[in-house]
Protein backbone atom coordinates (compact mmCIF):
# COMPACT_ATOMS: atom_id res chain seq x y z
CA UNK A 1 0.00 0.00 0.00
CA UNK A 2 0.97 3.55 -0.53
CA UNK A 3 2.58 5.08 1.97
CA UNK A 4 0.46 8.35 1.83
CA UNK A 5 -2.67 6.08 1.86
CA UNK A 6 -4.90 8.72 3.86
CA UNK A 7 -3.27 11.97 2.73
CA UNK A 8 -3.62 11.77 -1.41
CA UNK A 9 -4.37 8.81 -2.85
CA UNK A 10 -7.84 8.58 -4.41
CA UNK A 11 -10.82 7.81 -2.37
CA UNK A 12 -10.73 4.50 -2.67
CA UNK A 13 -7.59 3.98 -1.86
CA UNK A 14 -8.55 6.49 1.58
CA UNK A 15 -12.00 3.85 1.93
CA UNK A 16 -9.64 0.75 2.01
CA UNK A 17 -7.26 2.15 4.55
CA UNK A 18 -9.98 3.40 6.78
CA UNK A 19 -11.72 0.15 6.71
CA UNK A 20 -8.75 -1.90 7.18
CA UNK A 21 -7.84 0.12 10.39
CA UNK A 22 -11.66 -0.62 11.66
CA UNK A 23 -10.81 -4.42 10.68
CA UNK A 24 -7.84 -4.38 12.63
CA UNK A 25 -9.55 -2.79 15.90
CA UNK A 26 -12.00 -5.76 15.92
CA UNK A 27 -9.38 -8.77 14.91
CA UNK A 28 -7.51 -7.47 18.08
CA UNK A 29 -10.63 -7.51 20.36
CA UNK A 30 -11.55 -10.68 18.64
CA UNK A 31 -8.47 -11.89 19.49
CA UNK A 32 -7.87 -14.75 23.20
CA UNK A 33 -6.03 -13.64 25.68
CA UNK A 34 -3.27 -14.12 24.77
CA UNK A 35 -0.84 -11.80 24.48
CA UNK A 36 1.94 -12.59 22.33
CA UNK A 37 -0.36 -13.38 19.21
CA UNK A 38 -2.41 -9.76 19.71
CA UNK A 39 1.31 -8.21 19.63
CA UNK A 40 2.25 -10.46 16.57
CA UNK A 41 -0.89 -9.19 14.60
CA UNK A 42 -0.02 -5.51 15.99
CA UNK A 43 3.39 -5.49 14.47
CA UNK A 44 2.19 -7.65 11.27
CA UNK A 45 -0.93 -5.65 10.34
CA UNK A 46 1.55 -2.30 10.91
CA UNK A 47 4.40 -3.20 8.21
CA UNK A 48 1.76 -4.39 6.20
CA UNK A 49 -0.46 -1.47 6.34
CA UNK A 50 2.78 1.08 5.81
CA UNK A 51 5.06 -0.88 3.34
CA UNK A 52 7.90 -0.88 5.88
CA UNK A 53 10.76 -3.25 5.48
CA UNK A 54 11.06 -3.38 9.38
CA UNK A 55 8.39 -3.19 12.29
CA UNK A 56 8.89 -3.71 16.17
CA UNK A 57 7.07 -3.21 18.76
CA UNK A 58 8.71 -1.97 22.71
CA UNK A 59 6.62 -2.54 25.97
CA UNK A 60 7.64 -0.64 28.96
CA UNK A 61 8.39 -2.02 32.25
CA UNK A 62 7.54 0.27 34.55
CA UNK A 63 8.79 -1.45 37.87
CA UNK A 64 12.09 -1.49 36.19
CA UNK A 65 11.79 2.07 34.58
CA UNK A 66 13.12 0.19 30.90
CA UNK A 67 11.66 -0.56 27.42
CA UNK A 68 11.96 -3.66 25.80
CA UNK A 69 11.47 -5.36 22.48
CA UNK A 70 9.07 -8.10 22.56
CA UNK A 71 8.40 -8.34 18.80
CA UNK A 72 10.22 -8.19 15.48
CA UNK A 73 9.67 -8.21 11.61
CA UNK A 74 12.20 -8.00 9.21
CA UNK A 75 15.18 -7.79 11.04
CA UNK A 76 18.36 -9.65 9.80
CA UNK A 77 18.85 -10.86 13.17
CA UNK A 78 17.44 -11.34 16.38
CA UNK A 79 19.83 -9.85 19.01
CA UNK A 80 17.65 -6.94 19.05
CA UNK A 81 15.11 -9.04 20.83
CA UNK A 82 18.19 -9.04 24.03
CA UNK A 83 18.54 -4.95 24.00
CA UNK A 84 16.79 -3.06 26.76
CA UNK A 85 16.40 1.12 26.85
CA UNK A 86 16.15 3.16 29.97
CA UNK A 87 12.26 4.91 30.04
CA UNK A 88 12.93 8.67 28.34
CA UNK A 89 15.54 8.32 25.86
CA UNK A 90 16.16 7.21 22.40
CA UNK A 91 13.49 7.93 19.83
CA UNK A 92 10.89 6.83 21.39
CA UNK A 93 11.61 8.90 23.93
CA UNK A 94 11.10 11.64 21.88
CA UNK A 95 7.91 10.47 20.93
CA UNK A 96 6.66 9.72 24.54
CA UNK A 97 7.86 13.30 25.18
CA UNK A 98 5.62 15.00 23.16
CA UNK A 99 3.13 12.39 23.03
CA UNK A 100 2.68 11.99 19.34
CA UNK A 101 4.04 9.86 16.55
CA UNK A 102 7.69 10.75 15.18
CA UNK A 103 9.01 10.59 12.01
CA UNK A 104 12.53 10.72 11.56
CA UNK A 105 14.23 11.11 7.94
CA UNK A 106 17.43 10.03 8.87
CA UNK A 107 18.58 7.94 11.97
CA UNK A 108 22.32 8.16 11.79
CA UNK A 109 22.26 11.86 11.73
CA UNK A 110 19.66 12.30 13.88
CA UNK A 111 20.26 13.60 17.25
CA UNK A 112 18.84 12.17 20.27
CA UNK A 113 20.21 10.37 23.71
CA UNK A 114 20.39 6.01 23.50
CA UNK A 115 22.56 3.71 24.27
CA UNK A 116 25.47 2.19 22.40
CA UNK A 117 24.11 -0.91 22.15
CA UNK A 118 20.85 0.26 20.71
CA UNK A 119 22.61 2.89 18.22
CA UNK A 120 24.66 -0.48 16.52
CA UNK A 121 22.06 -2.59 16.41
CA UNK A 122 19.77 -0.20 14.82
CA UNK A 123 22.61 0.81 12.44
CA UNK A 124 23.58 -3.07 11.94
CA UNK A 125 20.23 -3.56 10.43
CA UNK A 126 21.09 -0.33 7.67
CA UNK A 127 17.91 1.84 9.59
CA UNK A 128 17.00 4.99 7.65
CA UNK A 129 13.64 6.55 8.16
CA UNK A 130 11.41 5.36 10.93
CA UNK A 131 7.82 6.46 12.12
CA UNK A 132 8.13 6.17 16.19
CA UNK A 133 4.36 6.12 17.75
CA UNK A 134 4.05 5.84 21.25
CA UNK A 135 1.38 3.71 23.14
CA UNK A 136 -0.31 5.28 26.22
CA UNK A 137 -2.94 4.51 28.32
CA UNK A 138 -4.55 6.59 30.70
CA UNK A 139 -1.19 8.77 30.16
CA UNK A 140 0.28 5.87 31.64
CA UNK A 141 3.36 4.82 29.18
CA UNK A 142 2.74 0.94 27.51
CA UNK A 143 5.18 0.85 24.81
CA UNK A 144 6.30 2.46 22.01
CA UNK A 145 5.38 0.78 18.13
CA UNK A 146 8.22 1.14 14.81
CA UNK A 147 8.16 0.92 11.83
CA UNK A 148 11.47 1.71 9.32
CA UNK A 149 13.04 1.36 5.72
CA UNK A 150 16.57 0.78 4.89
CA UNK A 151 16.29 3.32 2.19
CA UNK A 152 15.33 7.36 2.31
CA UNK A 153 11.55 7.66 2.78
CA UNK A 154 9.48 10.34 3.47
CA UNK A 155 6.82 9.27 5.36
CA UNK A 156 4.23 11.78 6.00
CA UNK A 157 1.94 13.38 8.31
CA UNK A 158 -0.59 10.63 7.71
CA UNK A 159 1.47 7.63 7.87
CA UNK A 160 2.51 8.65 11.56
CA UNK A 161 -1.07 9.59 12.48
CA UNK A 162 -2.18 6.14 11.03
CA UNK A 163 0.83 4.33 12.91
CA UNK A 164 -0.12 6.66 16.13
CA UNK A 165 -3.79 4.87 15.66
CA UNK A 166 -2.51 1.44 15.41
CA UNK A 167 -0.71 1.65 18.77
CA UNK A 168 -3.65 3.62 20.34
CA UNK A 169 -5.81 0.02 19.56
CA UNK A 170 -2.83 -1.78 20.86
CA UNK A 171 -2.29 0.28 23.86
CA UNK A 172 -6.24 -0.31 24.40
CA UNK A 173 -5.72 -4.56 23.27
CA UNK A 174 -2.29 -4.86 25.66
CA UNK A 175 -4.05 -2.81 28.58
CA UNK A 176 -7.16 -4.95 28.40
CA UNK A 177 -5.05 -7.99 28.22
CA UNK A 178 -2.76 -7.50 31.46
CA UNK A 179 -6.28 -6.27 33.20
CA UNK A 180 -7.90 -9.70 32.63
CA UNK A 181 -4.52 -11.48 33.53
CA UNK A 182 -4.02 -9.83 36.86
CA UNK A 183 -7.90 -8.53 37.71
CA UNK A 184 -9.92 -11.55 36.65
CA UNK A 185 -12.64 -9.74 38.60
CA UNK A 186 -12.82 -7.74 35.89
CA UNK A 187 -14.06 -9.87 33.09
CA UNK A 188 -17.61 -7.83 33.25
CA UNK A 189 -15.87 -4.69 32.69
CA UNK A 190 -13.59 -6.07 29.66
CA UNK A 191 -16.77 -7.89 28.31
CA UNK A 192 -18.58 -3.86 28.36
CA UNK A 193 -15.14 -2.78 26.49
CA UNK A 194 -15.75 -5.41 23.85
CA UNK A 195 -19.07 -4.70 23.60
CA UNK A 196 -18.27 -0.77 23.33
CA UNK A 197 -15.66 -1.38 20.43
CA UNK A 198 -18.00 -2.91 18.53
CA UNK A 199 -20.79 -0.54 18.81
CA UNK A 200 -18.52 1.96 18.06
CA UNK A 201 -16.76 0.16 14.59
CA UNK A 202 -20.37 -0.98 13.69
CA UNK A 203 -21.57 2.67 13.64
CA UNK A 204 -18.53 3.86 11.67
CA UNK A 205 -18.81 1.01 8.76
CA UNK A 206 -22.75 1.09 8.53
CA UNK A 207 -21.73 4.96 7.75
CA UNK A 208 -24.14 6.62 10.40
CA UNK A 209 -21.98 10.02 9.95
CA UNK A 210 -20.98 11.97 13.00
CA UNK A 211 -24.68 12.34 14.18
CA UNK A 212 -25.07 8.49 14.28
CA UNK A 213 -21.32 8.21 16.13
CA UNK A 214 -22.06 10.99 18.79
CA UNK A 215 -25.87 9.05 19.62
CA UNK A 216 -23.95 5.91 19.71
CA UNK A 217 -21.01 7.21 21.78
CA UNK A 218 -23.33 9.23 24.04
CA UNK A 219 -25.43 6.22 24.85
CA UNK A 220 -21.76 4.58 25.73
CA UNK A 221 -20.81 6.73 28.14
CA UNK A 222 -24.05 7.90 29.49
CA UNK A 223 -23.60 11.74 29.35
CA UNK A 224 -24.84 14.51 27.15
CA UNK A 225 -21.87 15.14 24.65
CA UNK A 226 -20.78 18.47 22.46
CA UNK A 227 -19.22 17.98 19.12
CA UNK A 228 -17.48 21.09 17.31
CA UNK A 229 -15.51 20.84 14.28
CA UNK A 230 -15.39 22.95 11.12
CA UNK A 231 -15.36 20.58 8.59
CA UNK A 232 -18.96 19.60 7.94
CA UNK A 233 -22.30 20.34 8.75
CA UNK A 234 -23.77 20.10 11.27
CA UNK A 235 -20.63 22.32 12.75
CA UNK A 236 -21.74 21.81 16.20
CA UNK A 237 -23.37 18.34 18.00
CA UNK A 238 -25.28 18.48 21.00
CA UNK A 239 -26.40 15.07 21.82
CA UNK A 240 -28.43 14.57 25.02
CA UNK A 241 -28.53 11.61 27.44
CA UNK A 242 -31.70 9.79 28.40
CA UNK A 243 -35.35 11.25 27.25
CA UNK A 244 -35.31 13.26 24.68
CA UNK A 245 -36.95 16.90 24.70
CA UNK A 246 -40.08 17.15 22.52
CA UNK A 247 -39.78 16.38 19.22
CA UNK A 248 -35.83 14.84 19.04
CA UNK A 249 -35.83 11.34 19.01
CA UNK A 250 -33.40 9.34 21.01
CA UNK A 251 -29.48 10.07 20.40
CA UNK A 252 -29.93 12.76 17.78
CA UNK A 253 -28.08 15.95 16.74
CA UNK A 254 -30.20 18.91 18.59
CA UNK A 255 -29.43 22.75 17.12
CA UNK A 256 -28.85 25.28 19.81
CA UNK A 257 -28.51 24.70 23.46
CA UNK A 258 -30.18 21.62 23.45
CA UNK A 259 -28.41 20.66 26.36
CA UNK A 260 -29.55 23.84 28.67
CA UNK A 261 -26.94 24.98 31.06
CA UNK A 262 -24.61 22.21 32.14
CA UNK A 263 -21.25 23.01 31.66
CA UNK A 264 -18.65 20.31 30.31
CA UNK A 265 -16.26 20.06 32.35
CA UNK A 266 -14.20 16.73 30.28
CA UNK A 267 -12.45 18.03 27.11
CA UNK A 268 -10.55 15.91 24.37
CA UNK A 269 -9.37 17.37 21.05
CA UNK A 270 -10.42 15.47 17.89
CA UNK A 271 -7.41 15.13 15.96
CA UNK A 272 -5.31 13.02 12.72
CA UNK A 273 -2.23 13.56 13.83
CA UNK A 274 -0.81 16.89 14.91
CA UNK A 275 -3.88 18.39 12.56
CA UNK A 276 -6.43 19.64 14.86
CA UNK A 277 -10.09 18.55 13.36
CA UNK A 278 -12.49 19.37 16.47
CA UNK A 279 -12.91 19.22 20.03
CA UNK A 280 -15.37 16.60 21.99
CA UNK A 281 -16.66 17.64 25.72
CA UNK A 282 -18.34 15.71 27.99
CA UNK A 283 -20.71 17.19 30.08
CA UNK A 284 -22.05 16.69 33.75
CA UNK A 285 -18.37 15.29 35.09
CA UNK A 286 -15.19 16.31 35.98
CA UNK A 287 -13.62 12.55 35.66
CA UNK A 288 -14.70 9.13 33.62
CA UNK A 289 -14.49 5.86 34.93
CA UNK A 290 -12.13 3.46 32.83
CA UNK A 291 -15.29 1.72 30.74
CA UNK A 292 -16.35 5.57 29.81
CA UNK A 293 -12.91 6.44 29.12
CA UNK A 294 -12.29 3.67 26.72
CA UNK A 295 -15.36 4.53 24.73
CA UNK A 296 -14.06 8.27 24.80
CA UNK A 297 -10.61 7.15 23.32
CA UNK A 298 -12.23 5.01 20.58
CA UNK A 299 -14.92 7.23 19.58
CA UNK A 300 -12.41 10.17 19.21
CA UNK A 301 -10.68 7.74 16.70
CA UNK A 302 -13.68 6.92 14.75
CA UNK A 303 -14.75 10.41 14.94
CA UNK A 304 -11.04 11.62 13.53
CA UNK A 305 -11.91 9.01 10.45
CA UNK A 306 -15.11 10.34 9.90
CA UNK A 307 -13.90 13.61 9.73
CA UNK A 308 -11.13 13.02 7.42
CA UNK A 309 -13.35 11.28 5.16
CA UNK A 310 -16.19 13.57 5.19
CA UNK A 311 -13.24 16.36 4.50
CA UNK A 312 -12.03 14.03 1.43
CA UNK A 313 -15.60 13.64 0.30
CA UNK A 314 -15.91 17.89 0.64
CA UNK A 315 -12.94 18.25 -1.63
CA UNK A 316 -13.69 16.32 -4.34
CA UNK A 317 -17.35 17.90 -4.69
CA UNK A 318 -15.70 21.46 -4.22
CA UNK A 319 -12.76 20.45 -7.48
CA UNK A 320 -16.07 18.72 -9.18
CA UNK A 321 -18.03 22.03 -9.16
CA UNK A 322 -14.82 23.86 -10.56
CA UNK A 323 -14.42 21.74 -13.25
CA UNK A 324 -18.27 21.74 -13.72
CA UNK A 325 -18.15 25.86 -13.64
CA UNK A 326 -15.42 25.86 -16.12
CA UNK A 327 -17.21 24.10 -18.74
CA UNK A 328 -20.40 26.21 -18.18
CA UNK A 329 -18.00 29.02 -18.62
CA UNK A 330 -16.38 28.13 -21.68
CA UNK A 331 -20.24 26.35 -23.11
CA UNK A 332 -21.58 28.29 -26.27
CA UNK A 333 -25.32 28.72 -26.41
CA UNK A 334 -27.59 26.46 -24.84
CA UNK A 335 -25.82 23.56 -22.04
CA UNK A 336 -25.01 19.78 -23.58
CA UNK A 337 -27.45 17.21 -22.49
CA UNK A 338 -24.12 15.63 -20.83
CA UNK A 339 -23.34 18.73 -18.87
CA UNK A 340 -26.88 19.52 -17.73
CA UNK A 341 -26.63 15.40 -16.30
CA UNK A 342 -23.38 16.31 -14.74
CA UNK A 343 -24.87 19.79 -12.92
CA UNK A 344 -27.88 18.00 -11.99
CA UNK A 345 -25.26 15.13 -9.85
CA UNK A 346 -23.95 18.25 -8.04
CA UNK A 347 -27.37 19.40 -7.18
CA UNK A 348 -26.92 22.45 -9.90
CA UNK A 349 -30.10 23.04 -11.94
CA UNK A 350 -28.31 24.83 -14.78
CA UNK A 351 -31.68 26.41 -15.50
CA UNK A 352 -32.10 28.54 -12.74
CA UNK A 353 -30.96 32.00 -12.33
CA UNK A 354 -27.61 31.95 -10.86
CA UNK A 355 -25.68 35.30 -9.69
CA UNK A 356 -21.56 35.30 -9.65
CA UNK A 357 -18.82 36.84 -7.51
CA UNK A 358 -15.82 38.11 -9.01
CA UNK A 359 -13.68 38.63 -6.28
CA UNK A 360 -9.68 39.54 -6.24
CA UNK A 361 -7.05 40.62 -3.74
CA UNK A 362 -6.43 44.35 -3.62
CA UNK A 363 -2.24 43.32 -3.42
CA UNK A 364 -2.25 39.93 -4.37
CA UNK A 365 1.28 38.80 -2.97
CA UNK A 366 -0.35 38.97 0.89
CA UNK A 367 -2.28 36.25 -0.54
CA UNK A 368 -1.39 32.60 0.77
CA UNK A 369 -2.14 29.45 -1.79
CA UNK A 370 -5.97 29.17 -2.43
CA UNK A 371 -6.34 30.70 0.71
CA UNK A 372 -8.76 33.35 -0.51
CA UNK A 373 -10.78 30.15 -2.32
CA UNK A 374 -11.32 28.43 1.37
CA UNK A 375 -12.58 31.24 3.09
CA UNK A 376 -15.66 32.30 -0.11
CA UNK A 377 -16.24 28.28 0.66
CA UNK A 378 -16.72 28.28 4.13
CA UNK A 379 -18.67 31.63 3.68
CA UNK A 380 -21.43 29.99 1.52
CA UNK A 381 -21.33 26.78 3.79
CA UNK A 382 -21.97 28.98 7.01
CA UNK A 383 -24.40 31.20 4.94
CA UNK A 384 -26.61 28.69 4.60
CA UNK A 385 -25.79 24.98 5.65
CA UNK A 386 -26.48 22.80 2.90
CA UNK A 387 -26.34 24.61 -0.40
CA UNK A 388 -22.69 24.73 -0.09
CA UNK A 389 -22.69 21.55 -3.13
CA UNK A 390 -24.51 23.89 -5.05
CA UNK A 391 -22.67 26.94 -5.07
CA UNK A 392 -19.70 26.54 -7.46
CA UNK A 393 -16.22 28.22 -7.19
CA UNK A 394 -13.08 28.32 -8.97
CA UNK A 395 -9.76 30.34 -8.88
CA UNK A 396 -8.48 32.29 -12.18
CA UNK A 397 -4.94 33.50 -10.77
CA UNK A 398 -5.75 35.50 -8.09
CA UNK A 399 -9.27 35.90 -8.64
CA UNK A 400 -12.21 33.36 -7.58
CA UNK A 401 -15.16 33.15 -9.01
CA UNK A 402 -17.90 32.31 -6.99
CA UNK A 403 -21.80 30.92 -8.76
CA UNK A 404 -24.07 31.61 -6.01
CA UNK A 405 -26.99 29.13 -6.28
CA UNK A 406 -30.58 30.48 -6.54
CA UNK A 407 -31.34 30.25 -2.76
CA UNK A 408 -28.38 33.08 -2.15
CA UNK A 409 -28.63 35.78 -5.74
CA UNK A 410 -30.64 38.20 -3.39
CA UNK A 411 -27.75 38.17 -0.09
CA UNK A 412 -24.53 38.61 -2.55
CA UNK A 413 -24.23 42.11 -1.32
CA UNK A 414 -23.98 40.50 2.33
CA UNK A 415 -21.96 37.77 1.21
CA UNK A 416 -19.56 39.74 -0.49
CA UNK A 417 -18.68 41.76 2.39
CA UNK A 418 -19.12 38.89 4.95
CA UNK A 419 -16.49 37.63 2.44
CA UNK A 420 -14.59 40.70 2.51
CA UNK A 421 -14.28 41.05 6.73
CA UNK A 422 -13.61 37.06 6.84
CA UNK A 423 -10.46 37.88 4.49
CA UNK A 424 -9.04 41.16 5.98
CA UNK A 425 -6.93 39.50 8.59
CA UNK A 426 -5.48 36.86 6.68
CA UNK A 427 -5.35 38.40 3.11
CA UNK A 428 -6.09 42.31 3.20
CA UNK A 429 -8.36 44.05 1.50
CA UNK A 430 -11.01 42.75 -1.15
CA UNK A 431 -12.39 44.03 -4.48
CA UNK A 432 -15.83 42.38 -5.29
CA UNK A 433 -17.70 42.90 -8.60
CA UNK A 434 -21.41 41.22 -8.56
CA UNK A 435 -22.62 40.15 -11.58
CA UNK A 436 -26.22 40.11 -12.79
CA UNK A 437 -28.82 36.82 -11.92
CA UNK A 438 -29.21 35.31 -14.74
CA UNK A 439 -29.65 31.50 -16.13
CA UNK A 440 -26.33 32.29 -18.34
CA UNK A 441 -23.29 31.51 -16.84
CA UNK A 442 -20.92 33.21 -18.83
CA UNK A 443 -23.14 36.03 -18.97
CA UNK A 444 -23.20 36.89 -15.26
CA UNK A 445 -19.15 36.03 -15.45
CA UNK A 446 -18.89 38.56 -17.62
CA UNK A 447 -20.63 40.84 -15.74
CA UNK A 448 -19.37 40.01 -12.28
CA UNK A 449 -15.75 40.29 -13.65
CA UNK A 450 -16.38 43.60 -15.48
CA UNK A 451 -17.80 45.30 -11.83
CA UNK A 452 -14.51 43.69 -10.59
CA UNK A 453 -12.15 45.81 -12.67
CA UNK A 454 -14.59 49.07 -12.39
CA UNK A 455 -13.91 48.38 -8.38
CA UNK A 456 -10.52 48.39 -8.88
CA UNK A 457 -9.92 51.47 -11.87
CA UNK A 458 -12.48 53.54 -9.77
CA UNK A 459 -10.84 53.37 -6.00
CA UNK A 460 -7.65 52.21 -4.69
CA UNK A 461 -9.13 50.92 -1.93
CA UNK A 462 -11.49 48.11 -1.73
CA UNK A 463 -15.13 48.28 -3.25
CA UNK A 464 -18.09 46.11 -3.99
CA UNK A 465 -19.58 46.85 -7.37
CA UNK A 466 -23.34 45.29 -7.89
CA UNK A 467 -24.15 45.25 -11.74
CA UNK A 468 -27.67 45.83 -10.70
CA UNK A 469 -27.14 49.31 -9.53
CA UNK A 470 -25.70 50.42 -12.62
CA UNK A 471 -28.11 51.15 -14.55
CA UNK A 472 -27.51 52.90 -18.01
CA UNK A 473 -24.02 53.41 -17.48
CA UNK A 474 -23.51 49.74 -17.75
CA UNK A 475 -22.18 50.21 -20.84
CA UNK A 476 -19.03 51.64 -19.66
CA UNK A 477 -18.42 48.19 -17.94
CA UNK A 478 -17.26 47.45 -21.74
CA UNK A 479 -14.84 50.60 -21.93
CA UNK A 480 -11.17 49.21 -22.08
CA UNK A 481 -10.10 52.12 -20.08
CA UNK A 482 -12.82 52.52 -17.23
CA UNK A 483 -10.52 55.66 -15.68
CA UNK A 484 -9.85 57.39 -19.49
CA UNK A 485 -13.80 57.31 -20.39
CA UNK A 486 -15.27 57.94 -17.04
CA UNK A 487 -12.38 60.99 -16.58
CA UNK A 488 -13.88 62.30 -20.81
CA UNK A 489 -17.24 61.62 -19.79
CA UNK A 490 -16.94 64.29 -16.30
CA UNK A 491 -14.99 67.15 -18.11
CA UNK A 492 -17.56 69.62 -18.04
CA UNK A 493 -17.81 69.63 -14.33
CA UNK A 494 -14.40 70.25 -13.99
CA UNK A 495 -14.73 73.86 -14.39
CA UNK A 496 -17.57 74.25 -12.07
CA UNK A 497 -15.44 71.89 -9.56
CA UNK A 498 -12.59 74.09 -9.67
CA UNK A 499 -15.03 77.59 -9.30
CA UNK A 500 -16.60 76.23 -6.09
CA UNK A 501 -13.52 75.12 -4.14
CA UNK A 502 -11.98 78.41 -4.54
CA UNK A 503 -14.97 80.42 -4.04
CA UNK A 504 -17.17 78.12 -2.03
CA UNK A 505 -20.28 78.72 -4.29
CA UNK A 506 -22.81 76.00 -5.12
CA UNK A 507 -22.40 75.82 -8.80
CA UNK A 508 -22.03 72.16 -9.14
CA UNK A 509 -24.94 71.75 -7.12
CA UNK A 510 -27.09 74.19 -9.21
CA UNK A 511 -25.76 72.91 -12.38
CA UNK A 512 -27.52 69.69 -11.33
CA UNK A 513 -30.65 70.67 -10.00
CA UNK A 514 -31.31 73.00 -13.19
CA UNK A 515 -30.28 69.80 -15.94
CA UNK A 516 -32.16 67.32 -13.44
CA UNK A 517 -35.42 69.89 -13.83
CA UNK A 518 -35.18 70.18 -17.39
CA UNK A 519 -33.98 74.22 -17.27
CA UNK A 520 -37.05 74.84 -14.96
CA UNK A 521 -35.89 78.19 -13.29
CA UNK A 522 -38.77 77.80 -10.71
CA UNK A 523 -38.55 73.95 -10.09
CA UNK A 524 -34.16 74.70 -9.65
CA UNK A 525 -35.34 77.28 -7.70
CA UNK A 526 -37.20 75.40 -4.92
CA UNK A 527 -34.56 72.19 -5.08
CA UNK A 528 -31.54 74.27 -4.33
CA UNK A 529 -33.85 76.39 -1.52
CA UNK A 530 -33.15 79.86 -3.12
CA UNK A 531 -35.12 82.59 -5.09
CA UNK A 532 -35.54 82.60 -8.78
CA UNK A 533 -33.09 85.34 -9.30
CA UNK A 534 -30.15 84.09 -7.59
CA UNK A 535 -30.95 80.88 -9.69
CA UNK A 536 -30.46 83.05 -12.38
CA UNK A 537 -27.81 84.57 -11.05
CA UNK A 538 -25.66 81.40 -10.89
CA UNK A 539 -26.95 79.76 -14.15
CA UNK A 540 -25.22 82.80 -15.80
CA UNK A 541 -21.90 82.31 -14.03
CA UNK A 542 -22.33 78.59 -15.32
CA UNK A 543 -22.64 79.51 -18.98
CA UNK A 544 -20.00 82.11 -18.95
CA UNK A 545 -17.69 79.00 -17.32
CA UNK A 546 -18.77 76.43 -19.75
CA UNK A 547 -18.92 78.63 -22.62
CA UNK A 548 -22.78 77.83 -23.35
CA UNK A 549 -26.00 77.90 -21.60
CA UNK A 550 -26.74 75.00 -19.75
CA UNK A 551 -30.13 74.56 -21.22
CA UNK A 552 -28.46 73.98 -24.68
CA UNK A 553 -29.24 70.15 -25.86
CA UNK A 554 -25.86 69.53 -26.41
CA UNK A 555 -24.52 70.58 -22.77
CA UNK A 556 -27.03 69.61 -21.09
CA UNK A 557 -26.58 65.48 -21.86
CA UNK A 558 -23.24 65.80 -21.29
CA UNK A 559 -23.91 67.45 -17.74
CA UNK A 560 -26.53 64.68 -17.12
CA UNK A 561 -23.92 62.04 -18.54
CA UNK A 562 -21.21 63.96 -15.92
CA UNK A 563 -23.37 63.27 -13.36
CA UNK A 564 -24.52 59.80 -13.72
CA UNK A 565 -20.95 58.85 -14.34
CA UNK A 566 -19.73 60.89 -10.88
CA UNK A 567 -22.54 58.83 -9.21
CA UNK A 568 -21.12 55.95 -10.50
CA UNK A 569 -18.00 55.93 -9.47
CA UNK A 570 -19.38 56.74 -5.74
CA UNK A 571 -21.58 53.01 -6.10
CA UNK A 572 -18.13 51.71 -6.39
CA UNK A 573 -16.47 53.47 -3.22
CA UNK A 574 -16.20 51.28 0.10
CA UNK A 575 -18.97 52.56 2.46
CA UNK A 576 -17.25 54.68 4.93
CA UNK A 577 -16.30 56.83 1.51
CA UNK A 578 -19.33 57.34 -0.41
CA UNK A 579 -20.65 60.47 1.67
CA UNK A 580 -17.66 62.40 0.51
CA UNK A 581 -17.07 60.44 -3.02
CA UNK A 582 -20.90 61.42 -3.61
CA UNK A 583 -21.45 64.94 -4.96
CA UNK A 584 -23.90 66.55 -2.95
CA UNK A 585 -27.22 66.34 -4.66
CA UNK A 586 -28.85 69.70 -4.66
CA UNK A 587 -32.14 69.53 -2.45
CA UNK A 588 -30.89 67.74 0.28
CA UNK A 589 -30.30 70.39 2.53
CA UNK A 590 -30.95 74.34 2.53
CA UNK A 591 -27.72 76.72 0.93
CA UNK A 592 -26.99 79.64 2.22
CA UNK A 593 -26.91 82.72 0.15
CA UNK A 594 -23.53 83.75 0.01
CA UNK A 595 -20.59 83.25 -1.40
CA UNK A 596 -22.58 83.29 -4.97
CA UNK A 597 -20.40 86.26 -6.73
Amino acid sequence: MNATLLGSAPGRARTGAYEALIQIGNRLHGASADVDRALDLIVTQAQELLDTDLAWLVLADNERGVLRPVVIRGFRSDDFLEVELPSGIGVGGCAIAQQQPLIVDDYANHEHATTPAVREAMLAEGTVALICAPMLSDEELVGTLYVANRRATAFTGEDAWLLGALAAQASVAIESRRLYRRLTVQNELLEQAFSVHRRLNQASLDESGLVGLAGVLTELIGLPLVIEQEICEPRVIHVMKGPPAPGIPPGAAATGDAIGAAVPTVVRTIAAGPRRLGTIEVVGTSALDPLQLKALEQGITLLALELLKQRASLEVGWRMSGELLEELLDCAGPVPAALARRAEHLQVDVTAAHRMLAIAPADPRGERHTTLLEIARGMIARRAPGTGSRALGLKRGHEVLLALPPALTGDAAAIARAIQDAARSTIGELYVGVGPCTSDFAQTCRGAVTCLNLARDAHPSAAIVEYDTLGSLRFLLDAPDLRNAADIAREPLAALIAHDAQHRTPLLETARAFVECGAHYGRAAEQCYVAVSTLKYRVRKIEQLLGTHPADPELAFRLALAFKVQDLLAVAAPRDQRASATPARAGLRPQSGGADS
